[in-house]
């Protein structure tokens, strides 16, 4: 299988993702899957009744609304966690959503796992760490830092 092309996303010092323009003004293209990656990370997955108890509330990508298949969703809900506290509770739903929205990867078989851990900077700022292994000799690796969280 070929190495699919995408439009490169970059992240700037601020955590801020954009898309990379080269210097002759057109779009940065790059191998790989990390755009996809991102993008089923940030984006946002419609919440259920049980998160969420007011539909107009419960956010989501709009592109799913355009997926017959009702049960194939991208993103994740990790918007559920914005504004939370640091605590454990919240990083460990923070990594369950990460592997969630990633899992379509080990299912169309462009990977063969995919294992997440979170840590905090300076007790405050959540940082998402992602090994996605493509095949026995070849790792992904994802790092990219989300948000502050309120307090402790």
């Amino acid at each position: 299988m070929s190495d699919p092309i995408d439009i490169k996303l970059e992240q700037d010092e601020s955590g801020l993702f954009d898309i990379s323009i080269n210097d002759d003004g057109d779009l940065t293209h790059e191998m790989g899957f990390n755009t996809a990656i991102f993008l089923s990370l940030l984006m946002e997955r419609r919440a259920d009744e049980s998160e969420v108890t007011i539909p107009e509330l419960r956010r989501g990508w709009w592109g799913n609304t355009l997926n017959e298949d009702t049960t194939d969703e991208w993103g994740s809900k990790i918007w559920l966690y914005y504004q939370a506290r640091n605590r454990n509770e919240e990083l460990e739903a923070c990594i369950g959503f990460s592997e969630q929205s990633l899992a379509w990867m080990v299912e169309d078989s462009h990977a063969i796992g995919i294992d997440f851990n979170s840590s905090t900077l300076a007790g405050t700022r959540i940082t998402l760490n992602g090994i996605i292994t493509v095949s026995p000799d070849e790792i992904q690796t994802v790092n990219f830092n989300l948000w502050e969280f309120t307090g402790t």
